[in-house]
C-alpha cells in the first residue's frame, strides 16, 4: 500500500509513524517500501517488554543499515504539575533507558514525562528537536542531495558535485 496507492510528495522532509513495538513482519516490510529513508527516531517506554521489542527493532535497522536517530522514552515518570519534579511511582520496575540506548550503541535523546498540564512538557521537546537537528542521519541528506547532483550533474562527476554543495553551504 505504501509503494502503490498512496501518492507521495516528490521530495518529503518528514513521515511521521507510529508502528506498535514489534518484530513482526508487517513492520519490517514498511521500512522495505521506503526510499531514501535519513534516519529512523525510535519511541519507547522504560518497561522491559518495551525494550524487548525495541532491541529488536534497533538490530533490524542496523542490518538494513537504516540509520538510528536516536532513542526517546516516552511515559517516563510523572511530572508534577505544582512543583516541576519528575517522580517515577508509576513505573515498576522502570528501565534506564538511556542504558539501554548505550547498550544498543544508539544515540539518547530524552526522557519524556508525562504530565497532566502539555504546557510543562515544552522544554523537554524544544531540547529534542535540536538534538534531532544536531543529529547524524540528518548529515545524510547531504550525502543524499550529492547523490542526486552526480545523477542529474552526468559528466561532472563527484568533484563538481562536492563543489556545488559546498558553495551552497
Amino acid at each position: 500500500m505504501l509503494s502503490t496507492q498512496i501518492e507521495w510528495p516528490e521530495d518529503m522532509d518528514i513521515m511521521l509513524a507510529d508502528m506498535p513495538p514489534s518484530t513482526a513482519s508487517e513492520v519490517f516490510s514498511f521500512f522495505d517500501h521506503l526510499e531514501g529513508l535519513t534516519g529512523v527516531l525510535i519511541v519507547t517506554q522504560p518497561s522491559e517488554i518495551a525494550a524487548l521489542g525495541m532491541t529488536r527493532t534497533i538490530d533490524f535497522l542496523k542490518q538494513k543499515r537504516l540509520p538510528v536517530i536516536g532513542l526517546v522514552s516516552m511515559m517516563d515518570g510523572y511530572l508534577c504539575p505544582r512543583c516541576g519534579e519528575v517522580s517515577y511511582q508509576l513505573l515498576s520496575p522502570r528501565l534506564d533507558m538511556e542504558k539501554e540506548a548505550r547498550k544498543c550503541g544508539v544515540p539518547w535523546l530524552a526522557a519524556i514525562p508525562q504530565t497532566p498540564d502539555p504546557a510543562q512538557l515544552y522544554p523537554y521537546f524544544r531540547d529534542l528537536a535540536a538534538k534531532i537537528l544536531q543529529s547524524r542521519p540528518l548529515k545524510l541528506q547531504r550525502e543524499s542531495l550529492l547523490q542526486k547532483l552526480q545523477g542529474k550533474a552526468g559528466e561532472l562527476g563527484v568533484k563538481a558535485a562536492a563543489r556545488i554543495i559546498k558553495d551552497r553551504e
